[in-house]
């Protein structure tokens, strides 16, 4: 984990940020949900490779389209995470942006928003870039790296913020989730992503993928038991592993402070003590076997008969608590 500046202010981004950043060596990362940031790099790909198929593999680029979502003038709808019922909704001065209902074959979010189309510009520099908008802070959207996209390109998703000692998240609609991303000296930074924990929550009558939270036309459900052993290849299951040894454990989407997590597992955040004095309620996060730091054996009875499962260890840098991680 690392820190860079932007705009002035300390930034840390959070250990799967970092891992798909590039930024540092160790870390978690996961195939669906943040292990570290609550985002799963499995899910971000998903996103990406529809919005590929919808546009066509083939579709012209536009040479006039700014890189951030509006033109060589710079217009931006601007809408990103607004909600809509329809495509109309969200354009204004670009005519560009998409209701999530039409962007995708997969709804994606229980409650639809807006999304900038196609790719933003996400440099390698180590900072949080924004997009359907000015590569600042005002900015509606975070522009997320995606590892199935050409280097220095990433998904525009919807931004919300939170603060450092507790309290909810703000900037998701409805039941659409906060996922954290990086933080400030100040306020953490997150995207907003999934957030569906029945079939109900979704819209179009499609149907929830649960282990990651995703309202899906036709989910396939995880084949693999929580605590199994995975890698970033896994489809499986939601996978958490490590970026280095690419070896980790099957794991599910969870809400802090809510259900989700069988017992004998946490929710975790993935908010670093260095940073957070309190667990952010609301932020979705992912589930890890709790642990005790002597003997590393789970509280409760987690997985693999009382121990941390397979390459992961009992560790306590979250504000979470204790839990094993890759």
């Amino acid at each position: 984990m690392g820190g860079v500046r932007l705009g002035g202010a300390s930034v840390l981004l959070a250990g799967v940020a970092l891992a798909v950043l590039s930024l540092g060596s160790d870390g978690c990362s996961s195939s669906s949900a943040a292990p570290d940031a609550g985002i799963l790099e499995h899910r971000d790909v998903e996103v990406a490779e529809e919005a590929g198929d919808e546009a066509g593999e083939d579709a012209p680029v536009d040479a006039t389209r700014h890189p951030d979502g509006g033109d060589a003038g710079h217009l931006y709808d601007g809408t990103t995470g607004q909600p809509c019922t329809s495509d109309a909704q969200c354009r204004t001065a670009a005519g560009i942006n998409d209701c999530s209902t039409d962007a995708y074959s997969d709804a994606i979010y229980p409650t639809p928003v807006c999304l900038m189309p196609g790719s933003c510009s996400v440099p390698d520099d180590g900072q949080i870039h924004y997009c359907d908008g000015p590569d600042e802070a005002s900015s509606p959207g975070i522009c997320y790296p995606v590892s199935s996209l050409p280097s220095g390109e990433g998904v525009c998703f919807p931004k919300c913020t939170f603060g450092l000692h507790g309290g909810p998240p703000a900037g998701c609609q409805g039941k659409d989730a906060c996922v954290l991303f990086g933080w400030t000296t100040t306020t953490g930074i997150g995207v907003c992503l999934g957030g569906c924990t029945q079939d109900s929550d979704c819209p179009d009558a499609q149907k929830c993928a649960t282990n990651v939270a995703l309202c899906e036309e036709s989910p396939s459900p995880p084949t693999l038991v929580l605590g199994a052993t995975c890698a970033s290849t896994t489809s499986s299951c939601d996978c958490i592993y490590n970026s280095v040894s690419d070896v980790g454990f099957c794991s599910q989407v969870c809400i802090v402070g809510g259900s989700g997590c069988p017992a004998g597992w946490v929710c975790d955040g993935s908010e670093p003590t260095k940073a957070f004095s309190q667990a952010t309620v609301g932020l979705e996060g992912n589930c890890f076997p709790a642990c005790s730091l002597e003997g590393g054996a789970p509280e409760g009875g987690a997985a693999d008969a009382g121990m941390c499962p397979l390459d992961s260890t009992c560790q306590s840098l979250n504000v979470a608590g204790a839990d094993c991680q890759p």
